[in-house]
């Protein structure tokens, strides 16, 4: 091979565990002598002459020369050392030449096969010791070699001739097969090199795969020696009430309650490492701080792997439960929530059961998947559908849309396909929703064109005509569903910074999350953010930036009955005024 081989022993030492790959670097870097011929070490075997005394007696005289032509001049059995001038890869040259020889030598000038003189004319041939009983003869000759520089002149002679000796013809002729001759060896040669050739390659291409193999597999990064464990960092943060919120965004108890319910209902179990209370507050740490899978592993003292498959195994846990505790607590809703018995909405929205409404949640996305996922603040977004009831507890949740869907195509893919699973309105009752959503029955929307966004009401004067009183009041009632989201977003920060989670997983981390939300308001335990809103209607942790609007390239389409409904509605409320 030539210089710039490919180098076995740098890629794979043996001290990193291979130490057959060391053998192979060898037999690689000695290519030049396997080639060359048969050289120590040579995998091809030594050629081992007959038994003298058997046969032609010649063969007596001619077996202590018998091992001394090898491929490379290696020494003979008696002790005498022969250095072949010609090796075989010098004689390839030499017996391609030959062969160019004969073929020119057996056609005419026009190119066509020449005839084989009669057999009268033909010189006689020159009678040869058979090959088995004489092997240090040269090819040709009757007779043994007398010594070693009689048979080392006639190698010479020999490779610099460009072959054995021609009759008297000029004619060349083919030495048979049948006799043992060189065509055959030459053919040996030939398919042992072309072997080695083949075996070079395949170990070659072998070598990065066994290499990243054992990367992955066998050099295994030494086990961390922790000050404190992630149980005890845990443990510790369990005991102290401020810390426990701040990390884990639940209280004390609440946090025990939803680990019991998990392990209890949900399959959340314990491993031979790793603690289902450990498992769980390092889903709620990456969740409520929007950590990286990364920085749990420095936090918890725990691989990447053991992260990864943890988050998993919990969110799996979280899905079964939002399966459960995101539906309505009523499905007939036949009692009217207790919130609308306020004087500015009783006894107009009686009716009302709820609102829908659509947020948008950053996601991270491959590059080639970035344009239908920006919005019209050209950010890589979902936009997520959410139906909630009065208590701030989404009873329907539809994620995994692009941002750049509008609020009302993902809401048509909710009532048509998920028809099983969205909590349709009983008639006579209705939701309330926002000029992104026509004003049809069992959904009541805002008049158009009007001042309508709470923000809006706070910064400039008090509304004004029965439109602008109608807007103010739905606006009101609708704020439920923007509190909820604010919420939400803000007691798990991993929906404002998404993680690079695949998209999938995305989706569903937003669905456990709102699983969460549900499990904390269900509780009746004390939470900071559902206390501050309960405590002011008007409060929210995280208000929108703006309300949906109806696109312009469709058709408004709305019902009759429904507009003069909503027409009554701002009738009553502006003469109460």
């Amino acid at each position: 091979m030539d210089g710039d081989a490919f180098d076995l022993n740098s890629q794979a030492p043996e001290t990193d565990g291979f130490s057959g790959l060391q053998l192979y670097g060898n037999i690689l870097s000695e290519s030049d002598g396997l080639f060359d011929g048969r050289a120590s070490g040579s995998v091809l075997p030594p050629y081992r002459p007959p038994c003298a005394g058997g046969g032609d007696a010649r063969a007596a005289t001619a077996a202590p020369y018998a091992r001394q032509l090898l491929f490379d001049g290696s020494t003979s059995a008696a002790g005498n050392t022969v250095r072949q001038r010609a090796n075989s890869a010098a004689a390839a040259p030499v017996r391609r030449q030959q062969l160019n020889n004969t073929a020119r030598r057996r056609t005419n000038s026009q190119g066509a096969p020449r005839p084989p003189p009669p057999r009268a004319q033909r010189a006689p041939r020159t009678q040869r010791a058979p090959r088995s009983a004489v092997r240090g003869q040269a090819s040709g000759s009757g007779a043994p070699f007398n010594n070693d520089e009689a048979m080392e002149d006639h190698v010479e002679d020999l490779a610099s001739s460009g072959g054995p000796p021609e009759d008297d013809d000029g004619i060349m002729y083919e030495e048979e097969e049948a006799d043992g001759g060189s065509s055959s060896e030459d053919e040996v040669i030939s398919r042992c090199r072309n072997n080695l050739v083949q075996q070079q390659k395949m170990i070659v291409q072998l070598v990065p795969i066994l290499g990243m193999y054992s990367d992955n597999y066998f050099l295994k990064l030494p086990k961390r020696v922790a000050g404190d464990s992630g149980l005890e960092w845990v443990q510790e943060t369990l005991a102290r009430d401020t810390q426990c919120y701040n990390m884990f965004r639940v209280e004390r108890p609440l946090f025990y309650r939803l680990h019991n319910t998990l392990v209890r209902r949900y399959g959340l179990k314990s491993t031979k490492k790793l603690t289902s209370v450990e498992a769980l507050a390092m889903f709620l740490w990456i969740v409520g701080g929007s950590q990286a899978v990364r920085q749990a592993d420095n936090r918890f003292r725990r691989s990447l792997e053991t992260v990864s498959r943890t988050f998993s195994r919990v969110l799996t846990c979280l899905l079964k439960l939002a399966h459960d505790n995101i539906a309505p607590k009523d499905p007939t809703f036949a009692e009217m929530h207790p919130n609308l018995e306020n004087p500015a909405f009783w006894p107009n929205f009686n009716d009302c059961i709820g609102a829908i409404d659509g947020t948008h949640i950053k996601v991270v996305v491959d590059k080639s998947k970035r344009i239908p996922y920006l919005n019209r603040h050209n950010e890589t977004s979902q936009n997520v559908l959410a139906v909630c009831d009065f208590d701030m507890r989404f009873t329907f949740v539809l994620s995994g849309w692009p941002g750049s869907a509008h609020d009302m195509r993902v809401f048509k893919d909710a009532i048509t396909t998920h028809h099983h699973k969205f909590p349709h309105p009983p008639p006579g009752k209705y939701y309330v929703v926002d000029a992104g959503y026509p004003n049809r029955p069992g959904y009541l929307s805002p008049y158009r064109c009007t001042r309508y966004h709470v923000e809006q009401w706070h910064n400039g004067p008090p509304p004004q005509g029965m439109k602008e009183v109608f807007n103010h009041a739905h606006a009101k009632v609708r704020n439920v569903i923007e509190r909820s989201f604010g919420v939400l977003k803000m007691k798990f920060r991993i929906l404002l910074n998404m993680q690079r989670f695949p998209e999938d997983k995305q989706t569903r981390i937003i669905v456990a999350c709102m699983a969460l939300h549900n499990f904390i308001r269900e509780s009746r335990i004390a939470d900071r953010e559902f206390e501050a809103c309960d405590a002011d209607e008007n409060y929210n942790p995280m208000p929108s930036s703006a309300a949906s609007t109806w696109p312009e390239d469709e058709p408004l389409v709305e019902d009759v009955n429904m507009n003069a409904f909503r027409d009554d509605l701002a009738h009553a409320l502006f003469h109460e005024v």
